[in-house]
């Protein structure tokens, strides 16, 4: 069958995205999982019961958003192979400034004060820089079986002709599997960023969640609407305004 790109229009379809989602960031084990969507037990049942937290937390997020979308890819079947997250923003949510976080689904102590410590980090670094309108692909992920058979440039391309019709710069913060996917659609590395989790007197708690971090980078990564990044020729509008 031939496979199309569906956008998550009930909720149903949405925990089968997210049953993707998992499956996806633990094979490999995707550190970042354990800031975003923490497992508590190491038992089966712990497992299940995140999973049944991070699917009621993206509904809620994703209901309350009106940039949000979740698409799929599928052949009609309802089945999923694929998933992504895209944000497409007329306004730039970060044109006030950066809001600062604080993490609240883990519970209260050291794990919860490093969850909001690194996404700070994360969300400051991205709100310095997109302060105009402009799309985002937030997540991607495709069930181990199903790689390598041009699901990603099925999303993506979904993605990119959204926002060529809005006219908008595009942002993603790649892992090294992703790079050369997005390069394909003409995004160029602006900066590669190490999250940094030092802090003075550290908890014994506070150095389990730093090692499981250990070494993250992400790099981040941008299209200018209409063309490409090139060094020394694009103008990037987050250093122009820094000068205004």
């Amino acid at each position: 069958m031939t496979q199309i790109v569906k956008e998550v229009a009930s909720e149903a379809e949405f925990s089968a995205v997210i049953d993707c989602l998992w499956d996806s960031y633990y094979n490999p084990y995707t550190p970042f999982m354990n800031i975003l969507f923490p497992v508590f037990s190491a038992t089966e049942e712990g497992y299940a019961a995140a999973v049944s937290d991070s699917k009621a937390r993206l509904w809620s997020y994703h209901k309350g958003d009106p940039t949000s979308h979740w698409i799929y890819v599928t052949d009609n079947s309802g089945k999923v192979f694929s998933g992504a997250h895209w944000n497409f923003h007329e306004v730039s949510p970060y044109v006030n400034g950066v809001p600062k976080l604080k993490e609240t689904w883990h519970p209260e102590g050291q794990g919860q004060e490093f969850a909001t410590h690194i996404l700070n980090q994360v969300y400051g670094f991205r709100g310095k820089r997109m302060w105009r309108p402009h799309a985002q692909l937030d997540m991607m992920f495709t069930y181990p079986a199903q790689r390598r058979k041009g699901y990603g440039s099925l999303l993506m391309k979904w993605g990119m002709d959204i926002a060529e019709r809005m006219g908008v710069e595009v942002l993603v913060e790649a892992s090294d599997q992703g790079i050369h996917l997005y390069k394909k659609f003409g995004f160029r590395t602006i900066d590669k960023v190490a999250v940094d989790s030092l802090i003075d007197n550290p908890s014994n708690t506070w150095r389990r969640y730093e090692s499981d971090l250990k070494d993250l980078m992400f790099w981040w990564m941008w299209k200018p609407h209409g063309g490409i990044y090139e060094e020394g020729k694009t103008d990037l509008p987050w250093v122009a305004k820094l000068h205004e």
